[in-house]
């Protein structure tokens, strides 16, 4: 933890029981945060402090939080009060991913589901993946250009959707797998802004989405179709393969299983590619941390792996992918001095948690070995959320970025096309780096 740090506070008394916030219209309020998102969160964690209110259009009001303690409240509450399935649906995300979707469904239903597919991120059911990764990552470092600039956001982007492909959902049919390679970007690619403004899910842009997502999900039911009937459904070690061998009402109901696979898309595409990439981005602009895993990869040094998972962990720190993690209260609910009313929406930044002096020493540096000793405070490290709600692929995510990484750095040299850090750009719903994470390639 850094040193504790008292921010000069605003506190304004609260009319409506709710922790204090801007009293300017909500109509500005959510053209903020719909466009300067991180920024003004920022100045409204300097002037409020930990825990603040912000008035939506769209979701009305909204509780924002950031210190650990706050943090651990919200991810122990119960799920049944504040409910993230709930808010996920109210921002449109039952369309895009299916109303049986993990993300959007709460209590029962939520724990049925996530039990079954859980055991295929567990241990050596994510860790038998880490060869096919690395030769993933080869064949693609393999056609990168030499000796000019190139960025890298895009061949990340590449990985990531062939670890889904080959991993996640195990298609071998050549046909339909480039199909599903020309359409998932696609669907994955959606636009955040009709989850900030529900008229907007009725533009032709929108109903365009939708009909591409259609496709894809008929081309994954015709997979689903397929493999039922491999004779090896047994033996085969993709995600989709080993919940169909798991039985279970899931493994029954072909919507359920596509929207399940929809949802691990969304869930693990540009989150992944987007890690990878800042990953890199911030080693070319710190040569000295990329020359000393280099090293510690040619020595053979056991140290490696402590050294890789420090560095993806610090890298998901400092550069947040996914901004914010939201729940729904369905009762009242106090959460530290505040009694909130139902309905109210309680949001943990990412951002905020983890650019706080009073959870990181120098917070804004880049320290790849930071987690060297010790694994980060799971309420002041959250790219993955947390309690009952935790990405249920973090593991394979984790797995993928250590190896991709590993991979890179052991075929070729990144050098800085110049001295200027990549800026944060929100695309879609993640921080990407502004130009692509831009770099030199040359051949070790």
């Amino acid at each position: 933890m850094g040193e504790s740090r008292t921010l000069a506070v605003r506190r304004p008394a609260s009319h409506d029981g709710l922790p204090p916030g801007p009293n300017s219209p909500a109509l500005l309020q959510t053209v903020m945060l719909a466009g300067r998102l991180q920024p003004y969160l920022d100045s409204c964690r300097r002037r409020y402090g930990d825990c603040f209110t912000l008035r939506t259009l769209s979701w009305g009001p909204c509780v924002f939080v950031s210190s650990p303690e706050l943090v651990k409240a919200v991810f122990a509450a119960d799920p049944n009060v504040l409910r993230a399935g709930e808010h996920s649906a109210d921002m449109g995300l039952g369309e895009v991913l299916g109303p049986t979707s993990l993300v959007v469904q709460d209590g029962e239903e939520h724990r049925r589901r996530r039990h079954s597919v859980s055991a295929a991120f567990q241990g050596k059911a994510v860790r038998h993946s880490a060869d096919e990764i690395a030769e993933i990552a080869r064949a693609e470092v393999a056609r990168w250009p030499r000796d000019t600039p190139v960025a890298l956001l895009e061949p990340m982007q590449s990985i990531a959707l062939e670890v889904i492909l080959r991993i996640v959902i195990g298609v071998t049919d050549e046909t339909r797998t480039r199909r599903l390679r020309a359409l998932l970007p696609r669907v994955a690619s959606f636009d955040r802004g009709p989850m900030m403004w529900s008229g907007l899910r009725k533009t032709p842009s929108w109903q365009r989405y939708l009909r591409i997502q259609a496709e894809a999900r008929e081309l994954l039911t015709q997979e689903i179709a397929d493999r039922r009937t491999r004779t090896d459904l047994a033996e085969r070690t993709d995600t989709l393969s080993m919940v169909l061998s798991g039985g279970g009402d899931l493994a029954e109901n072909d919507v359920e299983l596509v929207d399940l696979l929809i949802s691990l898309l969304l869930a693990g595409h540009e989150t992944s590619s987007t890690g990878m990439a800042w990953a890199l981005e911030r080693l070319v602009q710190h040569p000295e941390a990329m020359h000393r895993i280099q090293a510690a990869a040619d020595l053979g040094d056991p140290s490696l792996e402590a050294q890789l998972d420090s560095l993806v962990r610090e890298a998901l720190r400092i550069r947040t992918i996914t901004p914010i993690t939201a729940r729904k209260a369905a009762a009242p609910v106090r959460l530290g001095p505040w009694n909130l009313p139902a309905g109210v929406n309680v949001m943990i930044s990412a951002g905020l948690v983890h650019m706080s002096p009073d959870n990181y020493a120098a917070p804004e540096e880049f320290r790849p070995d930071r987690f060297l000793n010790d694994k980060p405070d799971p309420y002041a490290w959250v790219p993955f959320g947390g309690g009952a709600r935790r990405c249920v692929g973090a593991a394979l995510a984790l797995l993928e970025m250590k190896e991709v990484l590993r991979t890179v750095l052991a075929e070729v040299d990144l050098h800085r096309v110049d001295d200027r850090s990549e800026r944060s750009r929100l695309r879609h719903v993640t921080f990407m780096p502004d130009r692509g994470t831009r770099v030199v390639v040359r051949q070790r």
